[in-house]
Formats: C-alpha cells, sequence, structure tokens
C-alpha cells in the first residue's frame, strides 16, 4: 500500500513566516529611514562647509560678506557681477529630524560685515559634531545655537562748517567696537567738540550697548586760538567772542584790522590778548590799571600805560591808509593838557594816535601832520570814537556812527617809529578812562565805521556794558 505525502505549509508555518518577513521589512525600513536622515546630516554638513567655502572668497573679492543669503538662488557679488554659487543649497527636507525645527539655514552678517553667522541642526552625531543646534562661522562650527545679539546704530553727522570722514553711519552688535571717524573742519573752522561733550577726534565709540547720534561742532579758527590763548573764558563769554569775530567777517572789517583787543574776562591776563593772533602783540601792562568785567582803565598816570609792540613804521604800514578806534566808556572831560582815551603814539609834531575828550580841545585823531578835531562840546564824546585817514587828503574822526570833524589838509609825514600804547600817547600825560574794545589797521570808510560801531555796540551789549 502506498503512503502519500503532504507538500506546502502549515497554517502555523505560514503564520510564522510572514510574521518574520513583516519584522525584516520593519526593520529594512527603520535601517533605511536611518539611512536617509543620515545622509541628509551629512548634506548639511556639506552644504554649509560650501557655503563657509564660497563666503571666505566673497569676502576677498567684495570686502565684506554679503548682507543676506537667498537659499535656492544664487550668490552674486554686491559690488560686482560675479556668481560665487549658482545655486546656495536648501536645507534638505524633511527638516525635522529628531529634535531639529522645520527650518532652512538662518544667516545673519555681523554688523561690521567682517564675520556671519548661520543656523542649522543635525537630527544625530555626524563626525565630531553632536546632534543639534549648530552654529557656522568664519572660523568654523560651534556645537550650540548662534547667540542672537542686538544691533546698534552709530551715527555721526558733521554741523556747520564742517564735515565727516569715514563710515557716518554704522551698525555694530552689542558689546562690539564702532570703525573710526574724523570731524574735518572746511577752510578756517576747526572742531571743537561732539554734541555729546567729547572731543576725541578721530573718534572710535566701543563697546557700544545702545545707539548712539552725535553732530560734530566746528567754530572758527581765529575764535579757537583766542578761546584756547585766553583758557578762561566761560562758555557765554566765548560765545560772545565767536559772534564778534563772525560779524567782523561777515562786514569786512575783520581783514582791516592788525591788532584787536576785546578786553574781556575781566583781568590783565586776559585783557592783554589780541584777538586776531593771540602769540603775537600781548599788551604789556605798567603802572597802575584796574581790570574787571567793565574792560581796563588806568590811574591816569603818565607812567600808567599799556604797550602793544606793534609799530606801523617798522611794520611799513601805509600812513594814508590807517585807522585807529577805541570804546570810550567814560565820557569826562579831563582836567589836564593830556587829555584821556588816548590810543596811539604822539611825537615830534605828528604821530598816530587818538584822543577823545582832551581838557582844551576835544577829540583828535592825530594820523601825520593834520589832525581831524571835533572841538569842545558841552556833552563829552563816549562809545566807540574811531579816527580815520584814507588818503593823504581825508583823516575824520567819529563818535560811534557819526562823523565829528574832517580834515583835508595834505598829509606829507610818515609814522612815528614807535609802537601803539593804550592809556597814554606821550611819556608826559596818561588817560583814565576805561577801554572796552580798541582796533588798528587800514583806513575805514564812513560805511566801514558805520558797521563797526553797530557791531560793537552788539558786543558790549552782551557783555552789559554798552553806554548810549
Amino acid at each position: 500500500m502506498t503512503k502519500k505525502t503532504k507538500s506546502g505549509f502549515t497554517l502555523i508555518e505560514l503564520v510564522v513566516t510572514i510574521a518574520i518577513i513583516g519584522i525584516l521589512l520593519t526593520i529594512s525600513a527603520i535601517s533605511f529611514s536611518n539611512i536617509r536622515q543620515k545622509a541628509r546630516d551629512a548634506k548639511r554638513v556639506s552644504d554649509i562647509t560650501q557655503i563657509q567655502n564660497t563666503l571666505s572668497l566673497y569676502l576677498r573679492d567684495e570686502g565684506q560678506y554679503p548682507a543676506s543669503l537667498t537659499f535656492g538662488n544664487a550668490l552674486i557679488g554686491s559690488s560686482s557681477s560675479s556668481t560665487y554659487m549658482t545655486i546656495l543649497p536648501n536645507n534638505p527636507t524633511p527638516r525635522n529630524d529628531g529634535a531639529c525645527p522645520d527650518s532652512e539655514y538662518l544667516y545673519q552678517k555681523s554688523a561690521t560685515g567682517t564675520d556671519y553667522k548661520i543656523d542649522f541642526c543635525l537630527a544625530e552625531s555626524t563626525a565630531q559634531l553632536n546632534a543639534g543646534n549648530k552654529c557656522a562661522t568664519s572660523k568654523g562650527i560651534i556645537n550650540g545655537t548662534c547667540e542672537s545679539t542686538n544691533a546698534y546704530v552709530l551715527t555721526y553727522t558733521a554741523g556747520a562748517n564742517g564735515s565727516i570722514t569715514g563710515t557716518s553711519t554704522q551698525t555694530v552688535s552689542s558689546g562690539a567696537d564702532g570703525s573710526a571717524v574724523t570731524a574735518v573742519g572746511d577752510a578756517g573752522y576747526s572742531f571743537i567738540d561732539w554734541s555729546d561733550s567729547s572731543t576725541a577726534n578721530p573718534r572710535t565709540d566701543i563697546n557700544v550697548t545702545d545707539n548712539i547720534s552725535v553732530t560734530a561742532n566746528f567754530i572758527d579758527t581765529d575764535v579757537l586760538n583766542f578761546i584756547n590763548a585766553v583758557a578762561t573764558l566761560t562758555d557765554g563769554q566765548e560765545d560772545i567772542i565767536n559772534t564778534l569775530v563772525t560779524d567782523l567777517k561777515t562786514a569786512g572789517l575783520w581783514t582791516k584790522m592788525d591788532i584787536i583787543y576785546p578786553f574781556i574776562g575781566g583781568t590783565a591776563a586776559t585783557h592783554k590778548y589780541n584777538l586776531k593772533a593771540p602769540a603775537d602783540y600781548q599788551i604789556t601792562w605798567n603802572g597802575v590799571w584796574t581790570h574787571d568785567a567793565n574792560g581796563a582803565v588806568s590811574d591816569g598816570a603818565a607812567s600808567s600805560y599799556g604797550t602793544t609792540g606793534w609799530n606801523p613804521l617798522s611794520l611799513s604800514k601805509n600812513i594814508n591808509d590807517f585807522h585807529l578806534s577805541f570804546y570810550n566808556r567814560n565820557g569826562v572831560y579831563e582836567t589836564n593838557v593830556g587829555g584821556r582815551g588816548s590810543l596811539g603814539w604822539y611825537a615830534a609834531n605828528t604821530g598816530f594816535c587818538l584822543l577823545s575828550n582832551r581838557a582844551s580841545y576835544g577829540t583828535l585823531s592825530i594820523i601825520g601832520t593834520d589832525a581831524a578835531w571835533a572841538a569842545k562840546s558841552t556833552i563829552p564824546l563816549n562809545g566807540l570814537i574811531t579816527g580815520s585817514r584814507i588818503s593823504s587828503t581825508d583823516n575824520r574822526v567819529y563818535q560811534n556812527n557819526t562823523q565829528q570833524a574832517i580834515s583835508t589838509s595834505t598829509n606829507s609825514n610818515n609814522f612815528t617809529n614807535h609802537s601803539v600804547e593804550i592809556g597814554r600817547v606821550t611819556t608826559a600825560v596818561g588817560s583814565a578812562q576805561p577801554f572796552a574794545f580798541a582796533s588798528v589797521g587800514t583806513g575805514l570808510t564812513s560805511t566801514d565805521v558805520s558797521n563797526l560801531y553797530t557791531l560793537i555796540q552788539a558786543y558790549q551789549t552782551s557783555l552789559s556794558r554798552q553806554v548810549p
């Protein structure tokens, strides 16, 4: 009897086989998924490395890193048409591998343009990088998230009569340093300070922790030289001197004056300075003088005078184109022959001097051989007294902006060989009226004298020492 053998699987065998196949498929799927995840991580590292290399070339050619990157597009030079990367790679998808966020690579340029940060993430450890957030910079790749830093704006503005060299608007990260800027004055002007009182120039703001906006202030160089020489003027007095110089220049009078004494500051040390050139022709005070906010006044003795050292003869000045002026605050007639309010010098029937309220004669402008003589009047003259010769036959004397006398006699003499003195014009007699301003220079027209009076009266008013 023949015995038949059955072929195939039993139900139990089939179930077991299917289960094994399912397990194998699951393991294969998991392994494949891990392989794909590792491949994405490897690509991310490769992408970032390529971008770093490309950015290095970009910095070399363009001078700074790009302001931004658009992943998926080309990277073109900011100052050239060079293509540094045809396609900036995108973060491969899916992006939310492991604990990574579902986001694109994030690029940030530093405020100075000399570095950058790129945020990216790895699902698993790759090479020497741990899983998690990463930060790529020009120096390499850091394990960890790129720190987000505040950016601050530095704004440097030039005030009137100057300019800024360097980058006038800068963006810097918190704690970083700005780049140097320099405030440069226009011709005839100098930098004095910034609006935050800093005098640094060039200026570099370091360790920045807030926005900064400052303006550079500039000042007339002649004003600055005087302020620096005197060294003790108040802010208000400095402003008054600035206005005086500006007004003199605007009126065209500055170039017509060789020496100017503004008598500001209230002391012998401050009253000695020549506004035109503080290092030159400083007054040497002799005898007894009183110095205060109203100016300088001597005791009237011939031994009390100020000498300037400015000699028109040795300086080859033209006697037929010459002026002297002073501001006389006390219109009182002198009781001796010498007179009051003396400026200049006189000898041997010629000279270059200005006398106000002389006891016997009145007020005189002696420039050469003749005098423009304003006879003694009922009311003594005060305010701005000016003597001006504009030709050999035109010598005038003014009080404020009013002509008091004119001489048309022909002058045939030159200067006496002597420097200008204040408070006397001979060795015999002094003068005891207060001086609040004095100038000597080339001849002034009647229009010049009127303009000079207007601005000197404003100057005296600013110092609360004007007379009507």
